[in-house]
């Protein structure tokens, strides 16, 4: 049911390239209790079941990058999906 969730209005990885990043819509955040985020700008099913995403990661530095669901999942990592 997340994976649905995330997939529901996301814009497929790649789309928003040349999009101003504060413009670009957030599809979810995501959120580890060592502090680090994730803003994921992009989102699209990928083999195996897993999703694989472009966004912001904010940790030792913050940087633009791909993660997948299935990553943020197993280093339970709580996921906000955007309404």
């Amino acid at each position: 049911m997340l994976k649905d969730a995330i997939l529901k209005n996301a814009p497929a990885v790649g789309s928003t390239d040349g999009t101003p990043e504060n413009e670009k819509p957030v599809v979810f955040t995501a959120s580890h209790p060592n502090g680090w985020t994730w803003t994921a700008y992009e989102a699209e099913r990928v083999e195996m079941d897993d999703i694989l995403c472009f966004g912001r990661v904010d940790g030792f530095e913050s940087e633009l990058g791909y993660f997948t669901v299935d990553e943020l999942l197993e280093n339970q990592v709580e996921i906000s999906v955007s309404a």
